[in-house]
């Protein structure tokens, strides 16, 4: 049995991006195909444009990393829970 995933996501283009095992995890809107990206996080989001991913990683801060899970970078270096809960795109 799967454990539950956390933090649900829903692009623009319909697909699915949620935490799972520590793990981020994108799959078609229907929930096939399910794809584990390179990089560990929680609470991930979704760009508006669907080509960012924003999540944190446990208390060390909020991160954005590309849709497919490269070339991530440290956006926030806070380990403040309420900042870390808030984490979200500006529009």
């Amino acid at each position: 049995m799967l454990e539950p995933f956390v933090a649900l996501a829903v692009a623009a283009s319909g697909t699915l991006l949620f935490a799972h095992g520590g793990a981020l995890v994108t799959a078609d809107a229907d929930g096939n195909c399910a794809h584990e990206l390179p990089v560990r996080g929680d609470s991930p989001r979704w760009s508006p444009d669907g080509t960012k991913i924003l999540h944190t990683r446990g208390t060390s801060g909020i991160y954005v990393v590309d849709a497919d899970g490269t070339h991530g970078r440290a956006v926030v270096r806070d380990r403040s829970e309420s900042v870390l809960q808030t984490a979200a795109w500006a529009p």
